[in-house]
């Protein structure tokens, strides 16, 4: 269905755009780089896409968990996700949903993270340097 991440990044990006979110992407958090955090009211959710890769993906929503109040992953419509594939993103709280180009259809429910309030302000103070940065370059 998706050529590439990429394209189906932008796709899911943009409908998180149109529902009034905030969405930044490929961000930097914890060392590494999720594909996109999303800002809603007070809560902060982390979004790894993978066509592909369901270990990766895990691995990466299960280090984004820590800067986040929820993390999800999502991958194409055709994705089989295997009972136990579900039973270790649940036991994580990581949330699962499939995307065929226009709707998501949610899988498994991301559990709600209470964020360390130091954690929680270094993220905050980098979406605040970052928009900035952008402003600059306008």
């Amino acid at each position: 269905m998706f050529k590439t991440e990429r394209e189906m990044a932008v796709l899911c990006n943009n409908h998180f755009r149109n529902m009034g979110y905030k969405v930044h992407e490929e961000f930097p958090i914890s060392g590494r780089c999720v594909d996109a955090l999303i800002e809603i009211e007070e809560l902060l959710i982390t979004v790894e896409y993978k066509l592909h890769d369901k270990k990766k993906a895990y691995e990466q929503a299960r280090d984004h968990r820590k800067s986040s109040n929820f993390s999800w992953i999502i991958m194409p419509e055709e994705t089989n996700f295997k009972d136990k594939y579900i039973e270790k993103c649940s036991k994580r709280g990581i949330g699962l949903i499939k995307f065929n180009g226009d709707t998501m259809s949610m899988i498994l429910g991301s559990k709600y993270n209470l964020l360390w309030e130091p954690m929680k302000e270094s993220v905050l103070n980098m979406i605040n340097k970052i928009e900035k940065r952008e402003e600059n370059n306008d």
